[in-house]
C-alpha cells in the first residue's frame, strides 16, 4: 500500500491539487507504513532476553530516527539539485519554477 501510494505521488503535476491528487495517496502511504512498523518492531525484538529488551528497543528507535533524518537530508539534497539543474537551463518565471519543483520529485 505504501509503495503504491508513493508511486501515485510520483505522478503529480503542476496542476495537481491537494484534495484530488495528494490526500488519497498520503492515506495509502500512512496505512501501509502503519501496517509495516508494528511487525517490524516485533521482529527486531524477537529473541531478545528480557533484561536486554530496553536497550534493544532503544536501538530500534534510534536507528529509525537516524535513518529517517539521513534519508530526508539525502532526498532533499537530490530534489534541490534536480530543481537547480532544471532551472539552470531555463529562464526563471513562475510557471518554470513550478515545473522545476515537480521535476525534482518525479522519478528519473
Amino acid at each position: 500500500m505504501a509503495a503504491f501510494g508513493l508511486l501515485w505521488l510520483s505522478r503529480l503535476g503542476v496542476q495537481s491539487t491537494y484534495a484530488a491528487h495528494v490526500l488519497l495517496p498520503e492515506v495509502l502511504v500512512s496505512i501501509g507504513m502503519g501496517l509495516v512498523f508494528v511487525p517490524m518492531n516485533s521482529t527486531s525484538l524477537y529473541g531478545v532476553h528480557p533484561e536486554d529488551a530496553g536497550v534493544a528497543s532503544a536501538m530500534v528507535n534510534t536507528t529509525q530516527q537516524v535513518g529517517g533524518a539521513l534519508g530526508t537530508a539525502f532526498l532533499n539534497t537530490v530534489a534541490a539539485s534536480a530543481t537547480a539543474g532544471y532551472l539552470a537551463t531555463r529562464v526563471a518565471s513562475a510557471p518554470v519554477v513550478q515545473s522545476a519543483a515537480v521535476h525534482a520529485i518525479r522519478p528519473l
